[in-house]
């Protein structure tokens, strides 16, 4: 058996496991109505930053309470992604070979009860999977994925081809018409 299929077995068995301690109040919430989100998201070149950076803001204005966690693929949070108090990171460095997230942050990201939380991400890394199955969150939506339909209750189809600037626009249309 090849070392990849034996570490898909562990980390679900792992997520499986986990899971049983979960204990969350599944209801639907439009982005109107929501008081509290989370967005979980990759953090790309800075241009794409600073556009998600916008969406936030703008979710901000209308008063609502906003954490987000940011995935960064190095070591080391790059120089663009400023301290914030909405804004929390993981690296690449804590993240384990199993790709398990191993850091304070994400715990907390995962513990909070969002009335939303909003996966911007358009990888399929366990690790997204991972904190979307364990958060306490009341309704969770992203895009459309065999791996996401065990972890979403909402999910948008969207063409591949799309980046996160025309996957948020899609989201917030879509979400706004609830």
């Amino acid at each position: 058996m090849p070392f990849s299929q034996i570490k898909k077995i562990f980390r679900n068995y792992n997520l499986k496991k986990e899971l049983l301690g979960v204990d969350r109040e599944k209801k639907f919430i439009t982005l109107n109505d929501a008081s509290s989100i989370g967005i979980l998201y990759k953090v790309g070149e800075e241009n794409d930053y600073i556009k998600f950076v916008n969406f936030v803001s703008s979710l901000q204005s209308s008063k609502k309470d906003i954490k987000t966690l940011g995935y960064v693929n190095y070591n080391i949070t790059p120089h663009y992604c400023y301290p914030k108090l909405s804004y929390d990171y993981f690296t690449k460095k804590q993240v384990s070979w199993l790709g398990i997230p191993k850091s304070e942050t994400v715990k907390d990201f995962i513990n909070k009860e969002f009335d939303l939380l909003i996966n911007l991400t358009l990888d399929d890394d366990f690790f997204y999977k991972y904190i979307c199955s364990l958060s306490r969150a009341k309704c969770k939506i992203g895009r459309q994925t065999i791996d996401n339909e065990k972890c979403l209750d909402f999910m948008l189809k969207i063409d591949d081809s799309l980046n996160v600037e025309e996957f948020i626009e899609k989201l917030t249309q879509y979400w706004n018409v609830f």
